[in-house]
């Protein structure tokens, strides 16, 4: 970034108040989305002021906003970022042959107004909670688990509606659970999981990646339990309170256990 600063002295009055004119000129380079070639983008910010003889004052608004995009295709996602900055220059003018400061007054001045621009900008964009609850309805998609009650004469349906539900420590880590409950007349099915996810989150989204447990229990004329160890992925957009999730979920079971793979869609909402 270049950054061109033109002051000029108009007057001085006899109370030693100075009369200021400014002109401010930043250009940056920028990539272009219709030519392969940079863009220079210019600001600037111009204006008269009065200050006091030994008294600071700041030029500011040269704001930038810049936005990034990320995707990726497993699992499918388009995340985007918008950083936002702004060039502050501070000035002290002071009178030739009239006494200087003891204290140099830039130093408070510039933490007085960094701690003002910190207070709004956090009561703008209030920063979220470390703790964030999620609790949701999910539906399961585990074409091998229907095969397999299908050849044990179990007549259930091919998707599931259960519960699940997601507690953030951090931003980033976290746990998970999930269940569901579908019965015939005669059979009823349990699934259960859990485990720890660690997630990546932005403005519209949140991505991440879990390993955990699971057991499925079918309840008949006898009893079948299968235990299994879990690695998921999946994707949250954010609509408000609310979470609209896609994920899918990988299975490590014993030989004798079906394929236990599950495709899952989730709406819920985060407290």
């Amino acid at each position: 970034m270049n950054t061109y600063l033109t002051l000029g002295v108009e007057r001085v009055t006899s109370r030693d108040e100075i009369r200021l004119y400014y002109e401010v000129v930043a250009q940056d380079l920028a990539q272009s989305v219709t030519s392969p070639l940079p863009e220079v983008l210019t600001r600037l910010a111009n204006g008269r002021v009065i200050v006091e003889n030994n008294a600071a004052f700041v030029i500011g608004g040269l704001t930038k906003s810049v936005q990034q995009e990320n995707s990726g295709a497993i699992p499918p996602y388009a995340l985007q970022n918008t950083q936002d900055t702004e060039l502050l220059i501070l000035i002290l003018p002071h009178i030739l042959g009239t006494p200087r400061l003891e204290q140099d007054p830039l130093e408070d001045y510039y933490t007085k107004f960094i701690q003002e621009k910190e207070v709004a900008l956090a009561n703008a964009n209030p920063r979220p909670k470390e703790n964030v609850l999620q609790l949701g309805l999910a539906t399961h998609y585990s074409p091998g688990l229907t095969t397999y009650l299908a050849s044990q004469g179990v007549e259930t349906a091919q998707f599931r509606t259960g519960f699940t539900g997601r507690l953030y420590f951090t931003r980033n880590v976290g746990l998970y659970w999930a269940s569901s409950d579908v019965r015939d007349r005669l059979t009823e099915v349990k699934t259960r999981d859990w485990g720890a996810l660690l997630a990546s989150s932005a403005n519209m989204a949140d991505v991440y990646l879990g390993l955990g447990q699971g057991k499925v229990k079918i309840t008949g004329e006898q009893t079948t339990v299968f235990r299994y160890y879990a690695a998921r992925a999946g994707m949250d957009l954010k609509l408000g309170p609310f979470r609209l999730g896609v994920g899918y979920q990988h299975a490590f079971a014993e030989p004798e256990a079906p394929d236990l793979d599950t495709t899952y869609f989730s709406l819920g909402l985060a407290f």
